[in-house]
């Protein structure tokens, strides 16, 4: 447990994990399109060549000319990594991406790390969609920087993948380019491997466009302290891609409100059978009167915000 919560502390992103929600009945579970597209890997579906190999889009070369070329990001081999011929700037950025065939969602990214050293060239780095092939349209996606709980660094330095969810507004998009811009001096991370998962664009329009994005007192199952922090359990009711949660002090008005997170709805081998939910860490401490709020987000709309509740750890700062 204490390597847990040291874990979710590193987490600026409100860290998310899966539970079986005993609280949470067949009734509470969303009705519409099953949402087990949140897994389908995308790397398939990019360009290939005439032999059949991904075309791999990127700075050129490889530094001294060792052979770590763009293409290994993608060879499915965690041994290998991309070194490219420098570390980047903004004049010349350093990058590894993929076309695909059509519009593509990014709801989940798998990333390897460099497999012996320098694993935190990745702090910094950015995953971005586009539709331009030159990028000049590019929308962040996802930053990687010590300052907001790049959690990776831990897993990917100790040779392991690591795993995170996309959820905000701009992943609702569809975007038929994909790459990792790694930061100025970075040498685009070494990345060894990534892997891009979600649904295309025209699947997820099949799977929520018409639908009617709702929150309600139904998606809190319950909620405690952990070491002076709030932990919501959450089920999800809603036809929505994912959730966001605020906060504010209890006594100011609603212009005091700031984001804590945006929450996504699907994760891996959901069935429409399975009680389904999160297990959510607000990584702020609570000491004074605090109120929370929740909305759902659709493809098209977002519901009304409801307000989840006012909450106090009476532990003293500090604690």
């Amino acid at each position: 447990m204490n390597a847990m919560m040291s874990s979710l502390n590193r987490s600026r992103v409100f860290c998310c994990f899966t539970m079986l929600l005993a609280a949470v009945t067949a009734g509470t579970l969303w009705a519409g399109p099953s949402p087990t597209w949140c897994g389908t890997k995308l790397n398939s579906l990019a360009v290939k060549d005439d032999g059949g190999n991904l075309v791999v889009l990127g700075m050129e070369g490889s530094y001294n000319n060792g052979g770590n070329t763009k293409e290994k990001v993608f060879d499915g081999d965690v041994n290998t990594f991309f070194d490219p011929p420098s570390g980047g700037t903004a004049a010349v950025p350093c990058w590894a991406g993929l076309e695909f065939t059509e519009p593509v969602v990014v709801t989940r990214i798998r990333y390897y790390g460099r497999p012996t050293t320098l694993w935190n060239r990745m702090f910094g780095c950015f995953f971005q969609g586009a539709n331009q092939a030159d990028f000049s349209d590019a929308v962040t996606l996802h930053v990687g920087a010590t300052t907001d709980g790049w959690t990776w660094d831990d897993k990917a330095k100790k040779g392991t993948w690591a795993d995170f969810y996309v959820a905000n507004p701009e992943s609702l998009h569809g975007y038929k380019y994909l790459r990792l811009l790694g930061a100025d001096g970075a040498y685009c991370g070494n990345p060894s491997e990534i892997e891009f998962y979600g649904v295309t664009a025209a699947a997820l329009s099949a799977a929520f466009d018409g639908q009617t994005p709702t929150c309600s007192a139904a998606n809190i199952v319950t909620s405690f302290f952990i070491n002076n922090h709030l932990t919501l359990g959450l089920a999800y009711t809603a036809a929505a891609p994912f959730y966001e949660l605020q906060r504010k002090p209890a006594a100011s008005d609603d212009s005091a409100y700031e984001h804590v997170a945006y929450i996504p709805f699907c994760w891996d081998n959901y069935t429409a059978d399975t009680i389904h939910g999160y297990l959510c860490f607000d990584e702020k401490p609570v000491y004074d009167s605090t109120t929370y709020r929740l909305r759902a987000y659709g493809t098209a709309a977002q519901s009304p915000w409801y307000e989840v509740g006012t909450f106090k750890s009476y532990a003293m700062k500090g604690v």
